[in-house]
């Protein structure tokens, strides 16, 4: 495509306040660009600041912050791992003091 034509169709596109589908631009990329972040115990005043300290800095490089909360419990927390896994994560970040999530231990 002509520079003419790509600048006429991102005119457009900004004109209508088109923003592009995240998800389908993961497909494409195969980068989720979104990182979980996994917390034993939201009531605990040590992890507010220090998900709110992460989540700006990933939003200032330009990802996303998927906060979940889990049990102490090693299943649980194994479950919650695999299943943003599965979700394509572009990181996984787990607040804990101890883990004997397997999949961790690597």
């Amino acid at each position: 495509m002509s520079e003419t034509t790509r600048q006429r169709i991102e005119r457009v596109a900004r004109d209508m306040g088109y923003l592009p589908n995240a998800v389908a631009a993961s497909l494409r990329t195969k980068q989720s660009n979104l990182v979980g972040v996994i917390v034993p115990d939201l009531g605990n005043p040590l992890f507010g600041p220090l998900v709110t300290g992460i989540e700006v800095e990933l939003r200032r490089r330009g990802f996303m912050c998927l906060v979940a909360h889990t049990s102490d419990a090693a299943g649980d927390r194994d479950a919650l791992v695999a299943a943003l896994a599965h979700r394509q994560v572009s990181g996984l970040l787990v607040l804990a003091g101890r883990s004997a999530t397997p999949c961790l231990m690597r």
